[in-house]
């Protein structure tokens, strides 16, 4: 029950794919740091996986069922399960990221981790800011609501699109 808002997003309709596909949800519920930061492994040689990673920060090769890569899976489906995995990983955890910026070299804004604790976020970003990249911190919950002024709501949950534009997600859930 606790996966049905976010399967919505993902299902494919095809029962085989939509078992992996809960096993991926399952796999992914608040579990943020299981995320592969841009520059890892790419254990995955499917060329729409490939296609629907290009310039995600962070996404989930090592905890994706290796047997969901069978059943050919376009890559607009892949970016829906990637962002959906993105929001339910994310889930639970504080309503602000550390947010990373490159001026120079990419000007998208790409999510480093998100934080319980302001004043952590805040360490962070600072500790992690550099003279080529600045790291700040965002309450994600406040940009979401500027962003989605008809938001989703379900089983006292609210999500907001965002449309890619906020810290590298589709959209965002919080509690309502």
């Amino acid at each position: 029950m606790h996966l049905t808002p976010w399967f919505k997003e993902a299902k494919t309709g095809v029962p085989d794919i939509d078992i992996l596909i809960l096993t991926a949800l399952d796999r992914a519920k608040g579990n943020w740091d299981a995320t592969t930061i841009d520059g890892g492994p790419h254990p995955y040689e499917d060329p729409e996986y490939l296609t629907a990673i290009e310039g995600q920060a962070r996404r989930w090769d090592t905890i994706l069922p290796v047997e969901l890569f069978a059943h050919g899976l376009t890559a607009d489906q892949w970016s829906r399960l990637i962002a959906t995995m993105n929001d339910f990983g994310r889930f639970g955890l504080s309503d602000m990221a550390v947010v990373r910026r490159d001026s120079e070299e990419n000007p998208d804004e790409s999510v480093y981790a998100p934080y319980d604790d302001w004043e952590i976020a805040d360490y962070e970003a600072f500790r992690l800011s550099g003279p080529r990249v600045e790291y700040v911190v965002y309450d994600l919950r406040a940009l979401a609501e500027e962003m989605d002024e008809n938001p989703k709501r379900s089983d006292g949950l609210i999500r907001y699109d965002t449309k890619y534009a906020l810290a590298g997600f589709d959209y965002l859930t919080f509690v309502e």
